[in-house]
């Protein structure tokens, strides 16, 4: 099986609001929900070595240990995002078809008021 390629990163939403001091989110400047925050990533296969390309319309799932699980579809670029309240969660993909493309599950810890990113390279899982 090939190498498993995983990013997380935090990116903060910015500065504290001047008359409220609740953190301000980066697009709008405006207060953050107190317990949203967001998980965006992208969904990457390697088609030569080295070589990634987005996926697209693979299924992206988020689920807590104890709570409910969210799912999305990656856009045509690959790209995916979901605001989730701030907690741990495990996220994984899968491209449901008969090829059976899926990544490796990675913890992401989404912080209110921030986003948390997550690329996931998918894999050939031939006889799991």
């Amino acid at each position: 099986m090939g190498s498993i390629w995983m990013v997380l990163s935090l990116i903060a939403c910015g500065a504290a609001d001047k008359d409220t001091g609740a953190p301000a989110t980066e697009d709008t400047g405006l207060p953050c929900a107190e317990v949203l925050g967001a998980l965006t990533g992208e969904v990457l296969e390697e088609v030569d070595p080295g070589v990634f390309s987005p996926m697209p319309n693979a299924k992206v799932s988020a689920g807590q240990v104890e709570g409910a699980a969210f799912e999305t579809l990656s856009d045509a670029e690959g790209r995916f995002s979901f605001p989730l309240e701030a907690g741990d969660y495990v996220v994984s993909a899968t491209n449901g078809d008969e090829t059976c493309f899926t990544s490796e599950p990675l913890t992401v810890t989404v912080t209110a008021c921030e986003t948390a990113e997550a690329s996931l390279l998918m894999d050939l899982w031939i006889g799991r």
